[in-house]
């Protein structure tokens, strides 16, 4: 299956490139990316579902050649394919709910996917409810940034989009 480069598709991937920068840059503010806003923005805006699991496992991929691997990642990479999904499931919906809505689920699923597979196996808590409680409590503050930095630009995203939409019919989709 060929995909097109459109002018449509050219603003969105510009879009998501200037979110991988976030990752890149440093985490002053953990969890506080724009790689979450990215994945449910993908899902949400390519018509082509492979090109919008693609990129965003592509951008995740690039990225930790630079930052590191780590035995966690299945986990990481697999609440951002969950995330894709979201937003493939609010592709053409309108307003502001559906995408605060999936923004906001995409962040709590890959708190309890992420953290969980920090818990599993570690020394650092113990290997039962308590100890997984407890990992997910001391983890809270990851989860507010998570969900700050994907409310925040899903906005810019989905927000920035809508403009460029309004100003440049061109973009809109067919």
């Amino acid at each position: 299956m060929k995909t097109e480069i459109s002018s449509r598709n050219l603003v969105i991937l510009v879009l998501m490139l200037m979110g991988i920068g976030t990752r890149l840059i440093g985490h002053y503010i953990p969890n506080f990316t724009a790689v979450g806003a990215i994945a449910l923005f993908a899902g949400a805006k390519f018509s082509d579902k492979r090109a919008a699991f693609l990129l965003s496992m592509g951008i995740m991929l690039v990225s930790d050649l630079f930052i590191g691997f780590h035995n966690t990642m299945w986990a990481v990479y697999g609440a951002f394919a969950f995330t894709v999904f979201l937003g493939i499931l609010i592709q053409g919906k309108k307003g502001v709910l559906p995408i605060a809505g999936a923004s906001l689920l995409s962040s709590l699923v890959f708190f309890l996917l992420t953290n969980f597979a920090a818990w599993y196996g570690s020394t650092l808590y113990p290997q039962n409810i308590a100890g997984l409680l407890e990992s997910y409590i001391a983890a809270l503050p990851f989860l507010r940034n998570e969900a700050a930095a994907d409310i925040l630009f899903n906005g810019i995203f989905f927000g920035g989009f809508y403009l460029a939409e309004t100003r440049f019919p061109v973009l809109a989709k067919r």
